[in-house]
C-alpha cells in the first residue's frame, strides 16, 4: 500500500497535510472488497458480468489493485498473470471521476510494480462494439490481434 501526500496549505502553528491517493491491493478481508464488488456491477454492461465469488477467487490472488482518495474508492482493475503478461480482466473507474486519468494513473502503477519482473508487457482486451477505442489509446494500448467474440448468434434460416 502505498500513499502519497501533498502539501495541502501552512498555518502559523503547523503543517496540513492531505490525502491525496492510495494504491491497495484488494485482499479478501479488505473492507474496500464490497466497494469493488459493487462498481464492478455499477459498470457490468461495458466490462461484463462477473459473480461476487469471483472478485473474492481475483482477492485472493492479489489480483485487484484499487485506487482510493480520502477512503473512496475511484477505479480499480483487476488481472491475472499470464505466460509473461499481465491480462486485465476489468479495468473500472466510478463514474464521478472518470475523464480524470484515474485509469491511467492505475494502469501505471500496475506496470510500474511488476516492471521488475519477467512480465514482457499488459494485455487488455476490448469490444469492438463498446467503441472504447480513444480510451484504449489514452492508456497507451495499441492493438495487436483482433479476435472472434464469444457471442453466437443462432442461424435463422
Amino acid at each position: 500500500c502505498i500513499v502519497l501526500l501533498i502539501k495541502k496549505g501552512y498555518n502559523r502553528y503547523k503543517t496540513i497535510w492531505e490525502w491525496i491517493c492510495v494504491f491497495e491491493y484488494i485482499t479478501p478481508t479488505s473492507p474496500l472488497l464490497k466497494s469493488v464488488q459493487d462498481l464492478g456491477d455499477h459498470c457490468r454492461n461495458t466490462v461484463g458480468f462477473l459473480p461476487r465469488e469471483a472478485f473474492f477467487d481475483y482477492a485472493k490472488r492479489n489480483g485487484i489493485l484499487a485506487l482510493t482518495q480520502n477512503g473512496t474508492l475511484q477505479g480499480y482493475v483487476m488481472f491475472r498473470f499470464g505466460r509473461n503478461d499481465i491480462i486485465v480482466v476489468q479495468l473500472c473507474v466510478a463514474p464521478e471521476y472518470r475523464k480524470k486519468g484515474i485509469a491511467k494513473q492505475i494502469i501505471q502503477r500496475l506496470s510500474g510494480d511488476y516492471f521488475h519482473s519477467n512480465i514482457l508487457g499488459i494485455t487488455l482486451n476490448c469490444r469492438r462494439d463498446y467503441h472504447l477505442e480513444s480510451v484504449r489509446r489514452g492508456l497507451g494500448f495499441c492493438p495487436v490481434n483482433e479476435k472472434v467474440g464469444r457471442l453466437r448468434i443462432e442461424r435463422q434460416d
